[in-house]
């Protein structure tokens, strides 16, 4: 291929990536390569975009060909870790990951780590290797080797968003959600769309006891990006911790406990965010037909309760007497049902 042709096809790959349509951008370069099956940063992007594709046994093969062509390169080594961790650790249990990190050769792990140092002893000084190799340190629990990796990515490249909003995550592990907030907001004050940002700062500002704000910011990030699988699935995890669904199993005192708190947690939230959140997610409904009389009359005696300590406390320990409510609530008509299942089974007998 002639110079002017790698730079055409640059320009429109570079072109429809900035457009979003990364299919067609993947056909251009897969028309590019049928030319120059040779070229190692061909396969490179190849494999990038189909990581964003979430093709990530495709964007394995393609980085691996681009190793095998250049295995000097830090970029290419730094691709090849990544879709490795995609391929072969993404998705894996929690306990997996941290087992591997115990085992002497890493275990599943092992292949993606060894091209990340790979990638870092080509190349010491590259930013965005130090985030990566970061991000998988987060995953696999080794929160101390992760820190390390980003205060370097902070010296190396000061401005680093990623850097920044990797340490953001680390807060958030380490239970310091203000850390987290502070991050999230030096990235966005340095750019206002960044969507991730946004995401980061609407987990801590929940962990916060701010619900209203966390909504509003994990709100923003949907809207700046609604396409992004990434963006909702980010925002349903955050409803589902806030307001999670009842569950719909044998307990119907779970049910019960469940909505009322979700009733008491959306007082918390101005009249907007509840119209925007009724209009993701269906009001939950309660059946209390098969409820027991002694289970109802309790049910509904809650109610008056909850509202009562609903209207008397406040301040900053509201939310540690809900936990103790609603968990001495719960425990309570777990008990009575179980003294209810007892009896009848006695009586039987």
């Amino acid at each position: 291929m002639t110079g002017a042709g790698e730079i055409g096809v640059w320009t429109r790959v570079s072109a429809l990536l900035d457009l979003g349509r990364s299919r067609e951008a993947l056909g251009e370069l897969g028309r590019a390569l049928a030319s120059a099956p040779e070229d190692a940063a061909l396969w490179r992007v190849m494999s990038l975009v189909q990581i964003s594709l979430g093709e990530h046994r495709e964007a394995l093969e393609s980085a691996r060909r681009a190793a095998a062509l250049e295995p000097g390169s830090s970029d290419v080594q730094r691709t090849l870790g990544t879709a490795l961790w995609n391929a072969q650790v993404l998705g894996r249990p929690m306990a997996l990951l941290w087992l591997s990190r115990l085992r002497a050769g890493g275990g599943v792990a092992a292949p993606a780590l060894a091209a990340l140092h790979e990638s870092l002893r080509l190349d010491p000084h590259d930013a965005e290797t130090h985030v990566t190799l970061a991000g998988m340190q987060l995953d696999l629990g080794d929160l101390k080797r992760a820190e390390t990796h980003l205060k370097v990515a902070l010296e190396q490249e000061p401005g680093s968003a990623g850097a920044r909003l990797g340490l953001a995550h680390l807060a958030l592990r380490r239970k310091r959600p203000a850390q987290a907030e502070q991050h999230a907001k030096e990235v966005l004050a340095q750019d206002p769309q960044s969507v991730r940002a946004l995401e980061v700062l609407a987990r801590a500002q929940l962990r916060l006891r701010r619900p209203d704000q966390a909504f509003r910011s994990a709100l923003a990030a949907v809207k700046l990006d609604p396409a992004s699988t990434y963006a909702q699935m980010q925002f349903t995890a955050l409803l589902d911790e806030y307001l999670p669904q009842p569950a719909a199993q044998f307990l119907t005192f779970d049910k019960v406990v469940v909505s009322v708190r979700n009733a008491h947690r959306k007082t918390k939230l101005s009249p907007e965010v509840q119209e925007k959140l009724r209009q993701v997610r269906r009001p939950e409904r309660v059946g209390t037909a098969r409820l027991t009389p002694r289970i109802r009359l309790a049910v509904y005696g809650v109610g008056a309760v909850l509202a009562l300590i609903s209207w008397l406390l406040s301040g900053n320990n509201f939310d540690r007497a809900e936990h103790i409510f609603f968990g001495t609530l719960y425990a309570g008509l777990a008990l009575l049902v179980i003294w209810t299942v007892v009896r009848r089974r006695r009586s039987k007998g």
